[in-house]
């Protein structure tokens, strides 16, 4: 280090010691004489100082005499003490009053990147506080200097690169460096994605999703969408739209799952807010429609069993679903369809009697698909009607409920009379 090291301000730095002599013993004293220390005791100086006292490796300081107040003809020192909080479009920097005597003023000084030079400055005279409005989100690095009597705004060149009323000593070096993140919304969702599973074609299944903001600035969501190639499989059920969250508060989304056919479906929850890195949150969804078919049940294993599923499907999407009421027995059918085939795998009379009966009208259907006249007898009526009461008497009570109300409206003839069934009259047999 320097052999000499006078008339100076020496304190408040961030290191352990104000000074560390690294010569070794033996060497020339360093001449540290009539700095001002931040402090008067000599004690205390002596606790700034690292040298052959502390090491007896290393050469020695020599201090003494010191200056007992600040000295005025050394450059002004940088101030002490900098915070900055950071407000909602805004910044406020305080710090502790430098100790020289011709203390003048300060200069507050902020940017978007570390370290000198910074792009934005402002002369705020003598006092300790300051708040830097007009601030858009972001992160901003600010510090302060202080300047004495003899600064002079007209000394600093444009045109050079260094501040020259640093350099000439009338104005400070800069505060330690604060970085300040000024108010952001932060969008979080949780959970970050969801698998629905299997759910039961004409079933569903729903989630609650939790949407927080997790910044210090309110988050505002214009809008809660769905997205992808399967997006017409789910649906918002409450929670969705455009809203307004406070810092640290959370709001619920429900989304359905409702497959209409089999399958992987996928499809992406999205949020577009004004988080600022995440304009867009998407929250992936998945899920796969199963049939869990009573029909299947019913004719596994039997021959041609894709052909005749191709009937009763056909059967379904060309006839049932186009009228109200078929559309009602298709919802009914995929409501209990879980239950039906556990109850045909539980009684293997109703699986064998439930097979019997679609083959037996498998022909009716297909007259019916192919625009043919379509008869059925009082005695198919019953035979469908006693499958049913079968169904019913080992069923849940809102099965059996649902299975009453479709025997009533066989019974009445306009589920037939819609799907374009005729019955056939009953013959009279003579007496004799």
């Amino acid at each position: 280090m320097p052999g000499s090291l006078n008339y100076n301000n020496i304190f408040a730095n961030t290191a352990t010691y104000e000074l560390w002599n690294d010569n070794p013993h033996g060497s020339a004293d360093v001449n540290a004489e009539n700095n001002w220390w931040g402090t008067a005791v000599e004690s205390e100086i002596q606790a700034k100082i690292y040298d052959w006292f502390d090491d007896a490796t290393k050469g020695i300081v020599d201090y003494s005499p010191f200056a007992t107040a600040i000295r005025t003809d050394a450059p002004i020192s940088p101030p002490t003490g900098l915070t900055a909080t950071a407000g909602t479009d805004s910044i406020t920097l305080s710090w502790s009053a430098n100790p020289e005597s011709d203390l003048a003023g300060y200069k507050v000084y902020w940017d978007t990147d570390s370290g000198h030079p910074y792009a934005n400055m402002v002369d705020v005279g003598n006092v300790t506080s300051y708040t830097i409005p007009g601030l858009t989100p972001g992160t901003y690095y600010v510090t302060v200097t202080a300047y004495d009597i003899n600064y002079d705004p007209a000394n600093d060149d444009p045109d050079t690169i260094v501040n020259e009323n640093q350099t000439n000593g009338n104005e400070s070096w800069f505060a330690i460096e604060q970085e300040v993140y000024g108010s952001l919304p932060d969008i979080d969702v949780q959970p970050p994605s969801w698998d629905y599973g299997s759910v039961n074609v004409g079933s569903t299944s729903d989630k609650s999703f939790t949407v927080q903001n997790t910044g210090t600035a309110t988050l505002n969501v214009s809008g809660t969408t769905l997205v992808g190639t399967d997006a017409g499989q789910f649906a918002i059920l409450s929670g969705g739209g455009a809203f307004s969250l406070a810092p640290g508060t959370s709001r619920t989304v429900t989304v359905r799952f409702a497959p209409t056919s089999a399958g992987a479906k996928s499809a992406t929850l999205r949020f577009t807010s004004d988080d600022p890195d995440e304009n867009l949150k998407d929250v992936p969804l998945s899920g796969t429609g199963v049939e869990t078919c009573p029909a299947t049940a019913a004719l596994e294993g039997t021959p041609q069993q894709e052909a005749k599923l191709g009937v009763l499907y056909a059967f379904r999407d060309k006839v049932l679903a186009n009228t109200p009421m078929g559309q009602r027995y298709i919802t009914l059918f995929y409501k209990h369809a879980v239950k039906g085939v556990w109850l045909m795998v539980r009684h293997p009379d109703l699986r064998a009697r439930t097979r019997a009966l679609l083959e037996r009208y498998l022909p009716t259907l297909q007259a019916i698909l192919a625009g043919r006249p379509a008869t059925m007898t009082h005695a198919d009526l019953a035979a469908i009607k006693a499958l049913l009461q079968a169904f019913a008497a080992k069923a849940s009570p809102q099965l059996q409920a649902d299975l009453k109300a479709m025997q009533e409206e066989l019974q009445q003839g306009a589920v037939l009379e819609q799907l374009g069934i005729r019955i056939q009259a009953r013959r009279l047999t003579p007496r004799r």
